[in-house]
């Protein structure tokens, strides 16, 4: 799983990736509708997402090494033997090659662990952008009349043209974020669903000593902060995914507070097939895994599923 999330990285989904960025980075610098706001929410939104990476990774990296020691630290203060795996195995702590092998073959998976969640978390500096590009949409339908008055102004067309040529506008832009956001959608559902897989799988490894209690005080303070890291990161991922997915239905939403009902035919037909184009979000779905979708209401639904798997396997 870790080497296709890194396959998927450098090379999969490479183009698109540096397609999106480029993207956002040519509108970072402009305003469509001519608003300060517009600016200023991704330029936030940038800077928001880079200071939850920069934490996040900086937490990674001191709890990596925490993870590996606190065992043998703590056997060491209870005058047992500072020969501890990260995660206790039944072998034989005489066997120094066997056990060398196992301690590196466990910081290995502590440490991939760590960089699949780093891995995700980098996610949010695109949709958190990303999301901001829609609220821009937003924002520039809310202040319609608005932008329609400095039409009137500027080029001296009527308030139903006025009107209409700023919807066009709008929509137009709508289509054109909601083109970068399929364009990136594929890498988002690699990336989740490697998340989710690996995530879900390391949760249930640590959860199960925990609840069958075949572990010791060191081991389940381990677990359970361990525990804790995860089903924070893989929230904070879901609901940021779930996010830019119903920003595709605000649109809507923002196009129906538009007065429609005083425009003319053009305009209502405008209004009412955008609003049906806008009717769903655009769901990030997990590369067809039982039908997972990125949403605070079903992470929970695979933290539970990958746990019954494993348990299952176990008993067999």
């Amino acid at each position: 799983m870790v080497t296709f999330l890194a396959v998927n990285e450098s090379v999969i989904s490479r183009n698109r990736v540096n397609r999106i960025f480029d993207y956002l980075n040519k509108r970072k610098g402009t305003t469509r509708y001519g608003f300060k706001e517009e600016q200023d929410m991704i330029i936030e939104a940038e800077s928001s997402a880079y200071k939850i990476m920069k934490y996040s990774s900086n937490f990674f990296a001191v709890n990596f090494p925490l993870m590996v020691i606190i065992q043998p630290i703590m056997a060491v203060i209870a005058g047992e033997s500072w020969k501890q795996l990260p995660h206790p195995w039944p072998i034989s702590q005489e066997n120094d090659w066997l056990f060398y092998f196992s301690f590196l073959l466990q910081f290995g998976g502590v440490a991939l662990g760590h960089c699949v969640a780093v891995a995700s978390i980098a996610v949010l500096t695109m949709t958190k952008p990303i999301t901001s590009l829609f609220d821009g949409v937003i924002l520039g339908i809310d202040r319609i009349e608005e932008r329609a008055a400095r039409k009137m102004t500027v080029e001296g067309l009527t308030y139903q043209e006025s009107m209409l040529s700023c919807l066009r506008e709008s929509i137009a832009h709508h289509q054109e974020i909601v083109d970068e956001l399929v364009a990136v959608k594929p890498h988002l559902e690699i990336t989740f669903f490697s998340e989710v897989t690996f995530i879900s799988t390391i949760m249930a490894c640590e959860a199960y000593p925990i609840i069958m209690g075949i572990v010791d005080f060191a081991g389940v303070m381990r677990g359970i902060w361990f525990l804790i890291i995860q089903v924070m990161s893989c929230c904070l991922v879901n609901y940021e995914l779930e996010t830019v997915a119903n920003k595709n239905v605000e649109v809507g939403e923002a196009l129906y507070g538009t007065p429609w009902y005083a425009m003319g035919v053009e305009y209502r037909r405008l209004v009412l097939n955008s609003m049906t184009f806008s009717q769903n979000p655009i769901w990030i779905r997990g590369m067809g895994l039982l039908g997972l979708r990125a949403s605070r209401a079903t992470f929970y639904s695979a933290m539970v599923n990958a746990y019954n798997v494993l348990n299952m396997m176990r008993s067999t």
